[in-house]
């Protein structure tokens, strides 16, 4: 996939982090709709959207997901899942969660994306 797809998919997509305050964890989509980084590349209404467990899982569970995700490396989609479950841990137990704005937290994702993607 191509990082602009990427980058635009983030931009059109992203609603703030996914995080379910009830269980302490980020999630692929939350019930207010509210999707992860690799939540924003499965299909809407997909049962993957409720799946609990790294991307590696995810995507071995449901292989028919690879051909949605911006790229074939489970490791650097790994990477991105990390960076975005950093940024909210990081906030949330340092008690800043409203620090990032929804733009700031774009533009997190669309950094560390061109990062580690870079033109795949």
């Amino acid at each position: 996939m191509k990082i602009n797809t990427v980058l635009e998919t983030i931009e059109m997509n992203f609603k703030g982090k996914a995080f379910n305050h009830n269980t302490d964890e980020c999630v692929y989509k939350t019930d207010e709709g509210k999707k992860c980084f690799i939540g924003l590349f499965i299909p809407d209404g997909h049962v993957a959207e409720k799946f609990k467990g790294s991307v590696k899982g995810l995507l071995y569970t449901y292989p028919t997901l690879k051909k949605y995700m911006p790229s074939n490396d489970k490791n650097k989609l790994s990477n991105l899942q990390r960076v975005h479950d950093a940024s909210y841990y990081n906030l949330y137990y340092n008690d800043i969660e409203n620090f990032n704005t929804l733009e700031e937290q774009k533009m997190y994702l669309m950094i560390n994306a061109m990062d580690i993607l870079g033109e795949n």
